[in-house]
C-alpha cells in the first residue's frame, strides 16, 4: 500500500511539473511572438524612415537646384544709363549685372585717366560718381530680389512638392521656415565678362582671371570699389557641398573671406532646408545650389562714339603785326587779305598792299584722313591712332589698328562739315559684337547717337608738327594806287596741331580728336630805290615767283 501510494504521489508530481513547463513554454512563445512583432514593426518603421529620409533629401536637392536654375530669371528694371547693357526688356538680372559694373568701371577708368593727366572737369567727376552710384543701386536692388524669401519659396515649392510621391504617407515637402541663405562662391575665379587689358586706359591690379574680369575680387578704381559675380564658363547650375556654401555664406557676417568684399555683392549660390511631416514625426534635409546664367559678354560701353574734328585757320600779319584771322575750308581756295590795307599803308606815296593767299592745299596733297594725319613725319599719325584706338576698344574690344586706318582711308578730307563720327552698328538685341563704322555725313548717323554730346575733359595737345614754309599753302601780293616804288617780302608758315579731348562715355561721347591747321601769312615791306612797282609790273611778278597759275581773276 505504501508503495502504491508513493507511486501515485510521484505520478501526480511529475504531471504537475510537466504542466508548469507547458505553461512556461506558452508564455515564452507568446513573448517571442510579441518581440517578433515589435521587430517587424520597428523594421517597417525604419524602412519608412529610410524611405522618407531619402525622399526628403532628393526632393530638397531638386527644389534647391530649381532655385539655382531660376535665379537668372529674377530681374529688376534697369536705370536709363544702363539700358544699353540690359536685356531686350530693359531688365537687369544675374546674367547681365556684370555688364552694369563693367560699364561703370570703364566710365570711372576714363575719369581716372583724366585725373592723372590733369584733364578732368567737375562734369567728368560728377558723371563718374553717378555711374558708380547707380551701378551700386542696381547691384543692391538685384540682391534684395534674389534673396527675397517669397521668390525663393515659390521656386522651392515648384519642384519640391512634385517630387513627393502622392501615395506616400508623408506630407508634401515644404521649406523649413522662411529662412534662406545665400553665398558668394568663387573668389578670384572668372566672371562672365571677358576683356582685354588695352581696353582700360589705366591699369587695374588683380582683375584678370583667364581673360575675364575676376569675380568677388576686391579692387579700387577712381577711389571706388567694384565687385563682379563669379560664373565659370560652360558650367551648369549644380549642387555644392554645404561646407563650401557655409564658408562663403553672405549671411554669416563673421566670415573672414566675406569681409574682404565691399558692399553687398550679388550672390550666386543659395541654401534651403526642406521638411516633410510623416505619421510618426518630421524629416529634414538641406541642400546648396550654385547658379550660372551660362551667358558670356565683353566689357564695353555699347552706345558710344568718338569724333574727329577738322579746323583750319589763317592768320594775316603785316610788318610782323597781327591784323586779321580767317577760317578756310577743307579744300583749296584763294583768300584776299583786303583788311590789311585798312591797317597799314606804304610809307611813301600813299597806296597800299593787296595781299592774297592760296589755302587748303594740304587737303589736295592728303586726300583722305589717314594721309592727313601724316602731316610731316608720321609721328602725329601714331599718336592720334593710339588715342582713338584705346577708346574704340571700349566699344569693341578686338578692334585693330589696321581696321582703324582702313576707316580713315575711306573718308575723304574734303568734308564740308569737317566732322566725322566713329560709332558701332549692332545686329543683336544684346548689343554685342558690333561693327565699327565711320561717316562724315550727319544724315547717316543712327537715331540713338546724340550729336550734341560733348566729351567732358579738357583739351590736350598730343602732337605739334614742325612748320612748313610756303608749302603747301602760299601767298602773294602787289602794290596798288601808284606812288614811290617799294617792294615787299611775303611767305607762309603752316603747322598742324592735334588736340585730344577725352570723354568718360557717360553721355555717349568717348572723346574728340581735333586736327587744327594754322597757316600764318606774312607780308613785310622792303624799301628800295629807283624801283617801280605798279600795275604794269604785275605780269613780271607772276612769272618771277612761279605763282602765275594761282593768279586771281582781275
Amino acid at each position: 500500500m505504501l508503495t502504491l501510494a508513493h507511486q501515485s504521489s510521484s505520478v501526480k508530481n511529475r504531471y504537475r511539473r510537466r504542466n508548469n513547463r507547458g505553461i512556461a513554454g506558452i508564455f515564452f512563445v507568446a513573448a517571442m511572438a510579441v518581440v517578433l512583432v515589435l521587430l517587424i514593426w520597428c523594421g517597417f518603421q525604419y524602412a519608412l524612415m529610410l524611405k522618407g529620409s531619402q525622399q526628403v533629401r532628393h526632393s530638397t536637392d531638386a527644389a534647391v537646384l530649381n532655385i539655382a536654375k531660376r535665379a537668372p530669371e529674377v530681374t529688376i528694371d534697369a536705370y536709363p544709363l544702363y539700358y544699353d547693357v540690359a536685356d531686350s526688356h530693359r531688365k537687369i538680372g544675374l546674367s547681365n549685372i556684370n555688364r552694369v559694373w563693367g560699364k561703370a568701371l570703364l566710365i570711372n577708368a576714363n575719369c581716372e585717366e583724366m585725373r592723372q593727366e590733369d584733364l578732368h572737369s567737375d562734369e567728368a567727376v560728377v558723371h563718374a560718381d553717378t555711374a558708380h552710384r547707380f551701378a551700386r543701386w542696381t547691384n543692391d536692388s538685384l540682391q534684395m530680389r534674389l534673396t527675397d524669401p517669397k521668390t525663393i519659396k515659390k521656386n522651392f515649392q515648384e519642384i519640391g512638392e512634385r517630387r513627393v510621391n502622392s501615395a506616400s504617407t508623408f506630407a508634401p515637402l515644404q521649406p523649413d521656415s522662411n529662412e534662406f541663405y545665400s553665398a558668394t562662391i568663387g573668389q578670384g575665379e572668372p566672371s562672365n565678362l571677358n576683356f582685354k587689358k588695352d581696353q582700360l586706359p589705366v591699369p587695374i591690379e588683380r582683375c584678370q582671371a583667364d581673360g575675364y574680369l575676376a569675380g568677388y575680387q576686391p579692387y579700387k578704381l577712381n577711389n571706388k570699389e567694384y565687385s563682379f559675380v563669379s560664373f565659370s564658363k560652360g558650367e551648369m547650375p549644380h549642387l555644392v557641398s554645404d561646407q563650401l556654401f557655409l564658408k562663403n555664406c553672405v549671411d554669416l557676417r563673421s566670415s573672414a573671406r566675406h569681409n574682404r568684399i565691399s558692399g553687398t555683392p550679388v550672390s550666386n549660390a543659395f541654401m534651403a532646408t526642406g521638411i516633410i511631416e510623416g505619421p510618426t514625426g518630421s524629416l529634414r534635409a538641406s541642400a546648396s545650389g550654385l547658379a550660372n546664367p551660362q551667358r558670356q559678354f565683353t566689357l564695353a560701353i555699347p552706345y558710344a562714339y568718338i569724333t574727329i574734328q577738322l579746323r583750319n585757320r589763317a592768320k594775316w600779319y603785316f610788318e610782323n603785326k597781327f591784323v586779321h584771322e580767317t577760317a578756310y575750308d577743307n579744300h583749296p581756295e584763294v583768300q584776299n587779305g583786303i583788311p590789311i590795307k585798312r591797317y597799314k599803308k606804304f610809307a611813301k606815296g600813299g597806296g597800299y598792299l593787296d595781299g592774297y593767299a592760296s589755302l587748303g592745299n594740304e587737303f589736295t596733297k592728303n586726300g583722305n584722313l589717314n594721309k592727313l594725319l601724316d602731316f610731316k613725319d608720321g609721328t602725329s599719325k601714331r599718336v592720334a591712332i593710339q588715342r582713338m584706338l584705346q577708346r574704340i576698344r571700349e566699344i569693341k574690344s578686338d578692334f585693330s589698328e589696321q581696321e582703324l586706318q582702313g576707316l580713315l582711308a575711306q573718308q575723304t578730307s574734303w568734308n564740308d562739315s569737317g566732322k566725322y563720327y566713329i560709332y558701332p552698328v549692332y545686329s543683336t538685341p544684346d548689343c554685342s559684337d558690333p561693327q565699327i563704322v565711320m561717316t562724315g555725313n550727319p544724315d547717316d548717323l543712327p537715331k540713338w547717337l546724340d550729336c550734341e554730346s560733348r566729351p567732358e575733359g579738357l583739351d590736350k595737345i598730343v602732337h605739334d608738327d614742325v612748320k612748313l614754309i610756303d608749302e603747301p599753302n602760299y601767298c602773294w601780293g602787289y602794290r596798288v594806287m601808284g606812288g614811290a616804288g617799294e617792294e615787299f617780302d611775303h611767305w607762309t608758315e603752316i603747322s598742324s596741331r592735334i588736340y585730344w579731348k577725352p570723354g568718360t562715355g557717360y553721355s555717349q561721347c568717348l572723346g574728340e580728336m581735333r586736327i587744327e591747321h594754322l597757316t600764318e601769312i606774312f607780308f613785310r615791306s622792303v624799301a628800295t630805290e629807283n624801283t617801280k612797282h605798279d600795275g604794269g609790273d604785275l605780269d613780271d611778278y607772276w612769272l618771277r615767283t612761279g605763282r602765275w597759275m594761282s593768279r586771281p581773276h582781275q
